[in-house]
């Protein structure tokens, strides 16, 4: 490479032979010019690879690691380590930047000289303000949702991507960018929001693991149990307890959407007793009814009622 980028784009791509054209177009037409766009495929058996690297002898900005499926975050990682940019932006190889993305990015993270640089994406417009946050501030923001708890739309400073964030089990496949944020959170000092939308999400691929994968009460609790060590290790229960339960409320919520809220589990109800404080009437109304034996028949009626309707 004939430059030194500023910004390491990593893609990690696993079978995305049908989104990754749009993807890779994306991240060339940006208005930014001095990155460079990192393509880790991690195993895949269709014809991702053969894309990548036809498209890699077009432009020398693109870089393409081939290993064994491992899993995103060590595809992530495998990135990182091959990264040449001071900062970095993550992409999912079935979504797109738009133009502007990383210009936007960038030149925040240069004036304000921020750790990590957080913008809005399609999948949810939380950010209604630019500001700056500490710290703490911006877990208890990732906890309370203000801003997306995943790893794309945001550009980090490359030296907070430390060997531990990466260092997750195999079999966490959902969610781990929860951890990952979490983590590398505590290591910023500082954090830029800015309102702009700089990340297109695709909300209809079938085949990713947000649409597949399948969570159980067990698997919700280690991912809990990952983020509270965290914000144990430095100590700031009482700052973030709030945060906390309301983040735990949320992946409640994640296994009710899923319909796989375990009444019997202790862990499930030992949560929902902890997170009251911060159920609104109508929660509490509808977890009371989840614990009542008539539940299961008023389901079947609204079932029935809605199907008239259908």
């Amino acid at each position: 490479m004939s430059f030194s980028p500023l910004i390491s784009v990593v893609v990690p791509v696993y079978n995305g032979e049908k989104y990754i054209s749009g993807c890779i177009d994306s991240i060339l037409c940006q208005s930014f010019s001095l990155f460079e766009a990192i393509f880790v495929d991690d195993g895949s058996v269709d014809n991702s690879f053969q894309i990548l690297t036809e498209r890699a002898l077009l432009d020398q900005r693109i870089k393409v690691i081939r290993q064994k499926n491992r899993g995103v975050t060590y595809a992530r990682r495998s990135g990182v380590e091959s990264a040449e940019g001071k900062y970095v932006c993550f992409v999912d190889c079935d979504d797109q930047l738009f133009p502007d993305t990383l210009t936007l990015l960038f030149n925040k993270a240069l004036v304000s000289d921020a750790d990590i640089v957080c913008g809005n994406s399609s999948y949810a417009d939380r950010i209604k303000s630019d500001h700056f946050l500490d710290s703490l501030g911006y877990v208890a923001a990732l906890l309370e949702r203000k801003v997306d708890l995943v790893v794309w739309a945001k550009l980090y400073r490359k030296t907070l991507l430390t060997d531990y964030v990466f260092d997750i089990p195999s079999h966490i496949k959902f969610a781990e960018d929860y951890i990952m944020n979490i983590r590398i959170a505590l290591h910023a000092k500082k954090v830029y929001f800015i309102r702009d939308l700089v990340y297109q999400y695709s909300e209809y691929n079938e085949g990713s693991v947000t649409s597949t994968f399948q969570l159980t009460p067990v698997y919700v609790q280690g991912v809990c149990n990952y983020i509270l060590d965290e914000v144990h290790r430095v100590r700031a229960e009482d700052r973030l307890h709030r945060s906390i339960l309301l983040f735990r409320k949320y992946m409640i919520w994640m296994l009710i959407h899923q319909n796989v809220l375990d009444m019997d589990n202790d862990w499930i109800n030992r949560t929902i007793k902890d997170v009251t404080p911060v159920l609104s009437c109508r929660e509490r109304l509808y977890l009371r009814m989840k614990k009542s034996s008539v539940f299961p028949i008023l389901k079947k009626v609204k079932g029935w009622y809605d199907s008239l309707y259908d």
